[in-house]
């Protein structure tokens, strides 16, 4: 059986955003800003980006926890800041960036978000929380003093994000491209091979089915082998419907692995399925996931019903399967 990177196939323009070199980089992110102005999900977006969150820690502290965490592996971690953190301060606020700054063992950001009085106001009204810097006072009130205190950490911030007019998955967007650039872990691919009659993989975003194809369970040479064989994926690849299915279908995942990273999503998962998930569905997994590295991701590979799991499935050297 061929590659899905077939002779004829048009060849994929659209690179991943992201290089695997890049995950290992050193890197702290303060997450700070309005309160109400998007912070949390900020910091959920950065730990879908491989980030270890820290929220809200005494500032006093928060160097010693960076340094554990540095110690432990932890390279790429978020704090989450706002005005109501214990012993916030501009000054603190600056010391607590110099500090962590000062071991020399990562790159330091600080991240602010930033929104419209009236946005903020809103927020608070739509939710019926209490704004944290007015508990029992008016919304204005604690916006008012909000921006008294961090505004002198918004004048020193390196990156500053509005976010206003904004949704989530832009906000996400915004955080990948403004803050962390190459640093981005990017989108995860997982491709999975099933048996229908066991049901869908519960986490499936894309399902392709393959019963279609000839089955190598009638031939007696091949019911006992799957489709990581040679000679599994072979016949199965002989089917005269494969080659333009396996086109197909590789096509449309390279074109939408890009739309996904740039909606912001974090990971997709790519489910092929047959009657028995050992030998067409696991041949065909193989051959995208495969597609897919070639095309310069690194999908992982997971057969379900063989309990086989591959992580970050590199191109073969080969066409063959």
């Amino acid at each position: 059986m061929t590659s899905m990177n077939m002779p004829g196939s048009p060849a994929s323009t659209d690179a991943p955003p992201t290089s695997p070199s890049e995950e290992g980089q050193a890197i702290v992110v303060l997450a700070t800003g309005r309160s109400g102005a998007g912070r949390t999900t900020a910091i959920n977006a950065l730990e879908d980006f491989g980030f270890e969150r820290v929220d809200r820690p005494p500032l006093n502290i928060a160097p010693e926890i960076v340094s554990q965490l540095q110690a432990d592996g932890r390279n790429r971690v978020v704090i989450g800041v706002d005005a109501k953190t214990n012993g916030f301060s501009a000054e603190a606020f600056a010391a607590l960036t110099d500090a962590i700054a000062a071991n020399g063992r990562a790159t330091v950001k600080v991240l602010f978000l930033e929104s419209d009085e009236e946005s903020l106001r809103r927020r608070y009204t739509e939710t019926r929380r209490r704004h944290p810097l007015a508990p029992t006072g008016a919304i204005e009130d604690g916006i008012a003093l909000d921006r008294q205190l961090t505004d002198p950490v918004k004048a020193a911030a390196d990156v500053v994000i509005d976010t206003t007019n904004m949704a989530p998955a832009e906000l996400k967007r915004a955080i990948r491209e403004q803050v962390l650039g190459q640093n981005a872990l990017g989108l995860t691919v997982s491709v999975v091979s099933f048996a229908y009659r066991k049901g869908l993989p519960a986490d499936a975003d894309i399902v392709f089915d393959c019963r279609f194809l000839r089955n190598p369970h009638y031939e007696p040479t091949l019911r006992d082998h799957d489709g990581r064989e040679a000679k599994v994926a072979e016949y199965v690849g002989q089917d005269p419907l494969y080659a333009p299915f396996a086109r197909q279908i590789e096509e449309h995942v390279l074109m939408l692995l890009p739309a996904f990273v740039r909606e912001g999503k974090s990971y997709v998962t790519i489910a092929l399925g047959c009657s028995g998930g050992k030998h067409r569905s696991v041949a065909t997994a193989v051959a995208l996931a495969d597609a897919i590295a070639k095309a310069g991701w690194r999908p992982n590979l997971r057969h379900r019903e063989l309990g086989v799991v591959e992580n970050g499935v590199g191109p073969k050297q080969t066409d063959a399967a």
